[in-house]
């Protein structure tokens, strides 16, 4: 009995050590789920907050977006009055200065206008020191960053034969201008009528036939030129290096060309707007590095040189751009160089410039890499002194939305999955019906490169799957937005045309459901319409 007792009582003194241990084990229990929690909780805040951070940082990008716009489209139809400077020409006024904390850039241009391309307006970035963008900075600039590159060859200053700007932008590039040069007519007709195996006439120029040497002519002082020949690449840098000798042309007389002609060779781009562009660019680029005027009344003319076994050389070279570049040249037509000399035993050229390969651009140097530089001297100018020369794509105001439309007839036969029956929803949509949003097919509506400028040019959303159509966001005024439609990499291409031109860009990646819903959202917030 006693012993029952005993037990009995140790039972009750363990009882509270026993529920002071389970306590003990409840509190921890409840303190790591506590924890846990707390972690939870605060991952999902910091994600919450990090997203409306980011989605605040897009509406305040938007807003600027729209302001620079607003204020761009305010400023169409006043005069601008900023200073500019004729590049290579005596008319010159006060230059524009644009500064950032390193550099001064001041940014070339040909001529006044009324368009609100104002180069100007903005800062550019610190990158935009690199020697592709700063082709397009003011003459004195361009002679402290270029001087050292530039060599004058037979003689010095106004005395010279040649002037050439030799770079290595990752392979080696001349811009050269020949004074006082003469074409031997016959030399030229003799080698141009020499049979060719297997000339690919689709491709256009056939690469692998060599200007004869003597068919450009000059006399030198010092005897000889000694032209770099490592410097030089394909094009019509290749006809000038290859081509030119020093001396006596057996040829005198003859026409005397006293407008500043540039020589195309070797054909690229073949109907696709980016690599025609490249072409484009190294005209602009060859006149400013060359301090040669850009001024559409004396800019002179272009002049594509043959090779054997081609008709129709003209046909070959920049199709696609070849009515801007003609109005660009003051309407002057681009020739052959054989329909140029006709049956002429000679002709002097007072200036003879030659240009590099088109697939030598800062177009294509930039692809592999997301640029920084914004705004961009040389694209800003470029496209001004372009615009300027064609008032009616200029002055078209930014008021659609333009949404590119890919044809069976593109090589990229593969569309993003929902975007299709986007459109087709689209074109049975109120914003449709309205105009308030444009859906363009360039390649199936055969429209000329005018009439597609001016459809970018009305764009203050441009929406289209990645491709060479997306080239076209060159002409759209700062301030407005590019959509492009991709989810794999190819290149670097329209984000920087965007960087370049300060525009509002988006890459969007979604397919199926998501992509029309998203394509929706982003029409709806630019057409003000509610959701429905």
């Amino acid at each position: 009995m006693m012993a029952a007792n005993a037990g009995q009582q140790q039972q009750q003194q363990q009882q509270p050590r026993l529920r002071k241990r389970l306590a003990v084990v409840f509190c921890c229990v409840l303190l790591s789920a506590s924890l846990g929690y707390l972690r939870v909780f605060s991952s999902s805040n910091i994600s919450q907050l990090g997203s409306h951070d980011e989605s605040h940082r897009r509406q305040n990008r938007r807003a600027k977006s729209q302001r620079v716009h607003a204020r761009e489209m305010k400023k169409e139809h006043h005069e601008h009055t900023a200073s500019h400077e004729w590049v290579g020409n005596e008319a010159t006024t006060k230059p524009i200065t644009t500064t950032t904390t390193t550099t001064v850039v001041d940014v070339a241009s040909s001529s006044s206008s009324q368009d609100s391309e104002t180069t100007s307006a903005s800062e550019p970035s610190t990158s935009c020191t690199v020697e592709d963008h700063l082709l397009g900075a003011s003459t004195e600039k361009r002679k402290q960053l270029f001087g050292d590159k530039t060599k004058k060859y037979c003689g010095d200053d106004d005395g010279s034969v040649a002037t050439c700007l030799h770079r290595r932008v990752g392979y080696p590039e001349s811009m050269c201008i020949a004074k006082n040069v003469r074409v031997d007519g016959e030399k030229f007709r003799r080698w141009i009528s020499t049979p060719v195996e297997n000339a690919n006439h689709n491709t256009g120029y056939y690469p692998k036939q060599t200007v004869p040497r003597g068919v450009l002519t000059a006399p030198c002082e010092n005897g000889e030129i000694n032209l770099p020949r490592e410097m030089f690449g394909k094009g019509g840098q290749e006809v000038f290096v290859e081509g030119f000798a020093v001396g006596r042309n057996d040829c005198e007389g003859g026409r005397n060309v006293s407008e500043p002609v540039y020589v195309l060779a070797h054909s690229y781009g073949m109907f696709n707007p980016w690599h025609e562009l490249e072409q484009v660019v190294h005209i602009y680029g060859t006149m400013l590095a060359l301090d040669l005027p850009t001024d559409p009344r004396i800019n002179g003319r272009l002049i594509i040189f043959d090779a054997p076994g081609h008709d129709n050389i003209p046909q070959t070279f920049l199709p696609v751009y070849h009515p801007l570049v003609e109005r660009f040249f003051g309407n002057r037509p681009f020739q052959s160089m054989r329909d140029f000399l006709q049956n002429d035993e000679c002709v002097k050229f007072s200036k003879l410039a030659f240009l590099p390969h088109g697939g030598t651009s800062p177009l294509s140097r930039s692809i592999s890499s997301r640029q920084t530089c914004s705004p961009s001297p040389l694209m800003s100018a470029f496209v001004k002194d372009f615009l300027d020369s064609v008032p009616e794509v200029r002055d078209v105001m930014s008021t659609k939305i333009v949404i590119v439309e890919r044809g069976s007839e593109s090589h990229r036969k593969h569309t993003h999955l929902g975007y299709g029956d986007f459109l087709e929803e689209l074109k049975r949509s109120n914003e449709y019906n309205k105009g308030v949003v444009s859906v363009v097919n360039f390649g199936k509506e055969g429209l000329g490169i005018l009439e597609q400028m001016k459809i970018a040019r009305s764009a203050k959303v441009l929406i289209g799957e990645h491709g060479a159509a997306l080239t076209h966001a060159l002409w759209m005024r700062p301030g407005t937005k590019l959509v492009e439609i991709t989810d794999t990499f190819r290149c670097h291409c329209y984000d920087n045309i965007a960087e370049w031109r300060q525009l509002d860009y988006v890459k969007e990646s979604r397919k199926g459901v998501s992509l029309r819903m998203w394509l929706w959202k982003e029409i709806k917030s630019f057409t003000n319409t509610p959701d429905g």
